[in-house]
């Protein structure tokens, strides 16, 4: 069976053309996604008490550390704790953040979960962060929701 062409019953409309994107284009004329919506991050007032705390410095300082903070970390991730009303009230405190640079939050934490939980960079969640110690800048201290450091008497067998 031959096939045929299939005849218009409307005829094309002329009229201005389609922007094309391509990779070659400048990029104010590319048109792009969307960005996603982020979900609600740390209170600004958090954010500025943290930043004060920690001086602009990492508080975890694992080896590699490059030393400037930038990223906002919680010991008790929000996947655990919850991110509205009470939960997040209670998540965005100064005992269960650091402090950390790129490297220490993407590498040591969360390359190495194992390891973060057993140093306090990360909590499970039935744990309290004021009352689990954290390796803070190489000595083991308590974090308050004050924003003060503590530091205890504990020795790891690392150090022994």
């Amino acid at each position: 069976m031959k096939r045929t062409a299939i005849a218009r019953r409307t005829p094309l409309r002329s009229g201005t053309p389609l922007a094309r994107t391509s990779s070659l284009a400048p990029k104010h004329t590319r048109q792009t996604a969307k960005p996603k919506r982020q979900p609600p991050g740390v209170p600004a007032r958090v954010r500025a008490a943290l930043k004060q705390r920690s001086c602009g410095v990492c508080e975890i300082q694992a080896p590699g550390c490059d030393g400037r903070a930038v990223d906002p970390s919680h010991r008790i991730t929000t996947g655990m704790g919850g991110r509205h009303g009470a939960a997040a009230a209670r998540h965005h405190v100064l005992s269960n953040l650091l402090h950390a640079c790129r490297g220490c939050h993407s590498g040591a934490l969360h390359a190495m979960p194992a390891a973060a939980y057993w140093r306090g960079w990360m909590l499970h969640s039935h744990e309290d962060p004021t009352s689990v110690p954290v390796l803070y800048r190489g000595v083991w201290s308590l974090l308050t929701d004050a924003g003060d450091v503590t530091p205890t008497n504990q020795t790891t067998a690392e150090e022994a």
